[in-house]
Order: structure tokens, then C-alpha cells, then sequence
């Protein structure tokens, strides 16, 4: 344990930085599609917001998408729901690490 702790002392990582968030979403009876809007303020630097939408094509396959303008990130992901199992898989475009990919899976007991 003391190695393990020795390897993330000196990293000099921002530590206790606070990230607060204030949103709405909209998901209108007779559609489909959902929209949410969220105000980001992380720790008193940058004030910015986060936009998305979500469509569920049938019950079990869903699209989304969303871009925060803080970073300019851009992010889109698609979930396949397959009962008690659901997969998700997402993309996204980090200036500092590129194009990534990321996987998910949840198994309802």
C-alpha cells in the first residue's frame, strides 16, 4: 500500500477542484427525443454549458449526442438494450488525447 501511495503524491494533480452543475430536460409525452441543458462552473474558473439530445428508436436502441462549450468537446454514443443486459458504447474527442472510445455494459439481477 505505501508503494501505491508513493506513485500518486507527486503528480501534481489538482486536487479538490469542484465542479457544480444546474440543468433541465425536456422529453416531450408524444416523442421520442429528449433535449437537456446544463450550466457548468468548475471551481470559479470556467463558466460554460453542456448541451444533448437523446432519441430512443425502439425500445431497446437509443442514440445520443451532446457538446460542452467549455472544451469543445463533442461526444455521441449509442445504447442497445437487451433485457436484463444493456450495452452502451460511446465516442468522443479529447484535444490531448485524440479519438476515444468508450465501452460500457450493465446486467439488471
Amino acid at each position: 500500500v505505501e508503494h501505491l501511495t508513493s506513485l500518486y503524491q507527486d503528480q501534481n494533480l489538482p486536487s479538490g477542484v469542484r465542479t457544480e452543475y444546474l440543468g433541465i430536460a425536456y422529453h416531450p409525452s408524444v416523442s421520442d427525443l429528449s433535449v437537456a441543458l446544463a450550466i457548468e462552473s468548475q471551481g470559479g474558473d470556467a463558466t460554460g454549458a453542456r448541451v444533448g439530445f437523446a432519441y430512443q428508436f425502439d425500445p431497446a436502441v437509443g442514440f445520443r449526442a451532446g457538446y460542452e462549450t467549455v472544451t469543445g468537446r463533442f461526444a455521441m454514443g449509442l445504447g442497445l438494450r437487451l433485457t436484463p443486459l444493456t450495452l452502451d458504447v460511446a465516442f468522443t474527442h479529447d484535444n490531448a488525447l485524440g479519438g476515444l472510445l468508450a465501452f460500457g455494459m450493465v446486467y439488471l439481477l
